[in-house]
């Protein structure tokens, strides 16, 4: 069984050192909400046609160097070498959305896109795991989760 980890392939980073910013975040061509209630719902996805980033924090040469960057958008952004390692070893449905990566100096990286995984699978054990409540909103944190046995799932998660 092989195992792969998304993480940037130098050392450790601060929080913010992968992020990039979505240029239609908060415009009417976008509303990260509507998207996210299209996901629960499983409704086709209103995504606009062109996703322009541009990297906040990263370096916008070292952008390469991720698996997956952080956004501010509603799917992961992932390197789509990252993407082909999922293809291959992913049985549930997807959608890929091809993104663009705009610098300041007008340089562009296309090595990334948008990953709409559209089955969900349910893996957790609830009943050991531990939910955490805040006002309006439950979830369990991936950290004081566990998981059932002898579910089959891709070796990817």
């Amino acid at each position: 069984m092989k195992i792969y980890s998304a993480i940037a392939k130098r050392g450790k980073l601060k929080y913010y050192d992968e992020h990039i910013d979505f240029t239609l975040d908060g415009t009417p061509d976008y509303n990260w909400k509507k998207i996210n209630s299209q996901k629960i719902k499983g409704e086709e996805l209103s995504i606009p046609n062109e996703l322009l980033f541009t990297p906040a924090k990263a370096k916008f040469e070292e952008l390469d160097n991720y698996d997956w960057l952080k956004s501010t958008f509603a799917l992961p952004v992932l390197n789509n070498t990252f993407i082909k390692i999922l293809k291959n070893n992913l049985k549930q449905k997807y959608e890929i959305y091809p993104v663009i990566i705009r610098n300041k100096k007008g340089n562009i990286n296309l090595n990334f896109s948008a990953f709409y995984l559209k089955e969900y699978f349910d893996c957790l054990d609830r009943e050991n795991s531990t939910l955490t409540k805040i006002p309006d909103y439950e979830y369990f944190e991936f950290k004081n989760c566990y998981f059932k046995k002898k579910y089959r799932i891709s070796t990817i998660f």
